[in-house]
């Protein structure tokens, strides 16, 4: 639940130090404990599990791309009915997983960020500038407007910035590399499922034996470098807070984020322990 640093509903984060003047056994000032009870149920709300199916498909389509590229860097070179058939399979099923991922799960995650970590939207959308300004892309993905203001990302204190090296391993490897999967993959699976149609087309063909030997190298690269990107992506949001929450500025500045600080050392062990460090594992157990 804290692959995007967002906290679930009724998780309180005390700042024991503050309120009392003491800490845990002289290790933290912080203290993570239910509003009530029945909070606890929470942990299962439906952030959680967009977190979750989206980190699971991350690894389906991973392995299934890889499987794909062999079977089609053996099909190229013997034509047997047996591979087209798995083909006829696997390919499109990364094109439909891949779409699923971008414009179900990929969406559901962005609302989230979108409503509960202005900061962590500014990094990732690269809304490098202070104060508010209007950014249309931005503004039309998420209120399908082009004149919605957003805070930017020099507008809180250097200490509370995640990395801003989060831009690029959210456009350049995981939206730009998920895109190029999902055109690999669809245009495979429409050669595939429909050669009668398209092989009346001289162009079609050509440009079927191109996606072809290229789709044996660059079908899991996409794959592997898109997953890379929204694991690093997510997983930088730890830092310089864990279980952030983003809460009204009186003075009518950009929004207070509060959570529990967590240094560098610390951050580096969860990103290589947690999400990234277990996609990872499994594609290479597979």
């Amino acid at each position: 639940m804290a692959s995007l640093s967002m906290r679930p509903p009724g998780l309180e984060v005390v700042n024991l130090y503050q309120a009392t003047g003491q800490n845990v056994v002289g290790l933290t000032d912080y203290v993570v404990k239910w509003a009530s009870p029945t909070d606890a149920w929470n942990m299962f709300w439906w952030g959680a599990n967009v977190f979750i199916f989206h980190g699971i498909l991350a690894v389906v389509i991973l392995t299934w791309s890889i499987i794909a590229a062999i079977y089609l860097y053996f099909y190229i070179r013997d034509r047997k009915p047996e591979r087209l058939m798995m083909l006829k399979i696997l390919v499109p099923t990364v094109a439909i997983l891949t779409a699923i991922q971008g414009f179900v799960l990929g969406h559901l995650q962005g609302e989230l960020v979108l409503q509960d970590d202005p900061l962590k939207l500014a990094a990732l959308e690269g809304m490098f500038w202070s104060g508010l300004r209007v950014d249309p892309l931005t503004s039309f993905l998420a209120y399908g407007t082009f004149n919605h203001a957003f805070w930017g990302y020099f507008s809180w204190p250097a200490y509370e910035r995640p990395p801003a090296f989060v831009f690029v391993f959210y456009w350049v490897f995981m939206v730009i590399f998920g895109i190029l999967l999902g055109v690999w993959s669809g245009a495979l699976s429409l050669w595939y499922l429909f050669p009668g149609f398209f092989g009346r087309f001289g162009w079609a063909k050509t440009l079927a034996n191109f996606f072809e030997r290229s789709g044996v190298y660059l079908m899991p690269f996409f794959a592997a470098f898109a997953s890379i990107g929204g694991a690093v992506a997510a997983e930088s949001g730890r830092y310089p807070f864990i279980l952030v929450q983003a809460d009204p500025n009186p003075s009518g500045g950009p929004p207070i984020i509060t959570g529990v600080p967590v240094g560098p050392v610390a951050c580096l062990i969860q990103r290589f322990t947690s999400q990234f460090g277990l996609r990872c594992l499994c594609s290479l157990l597979r």
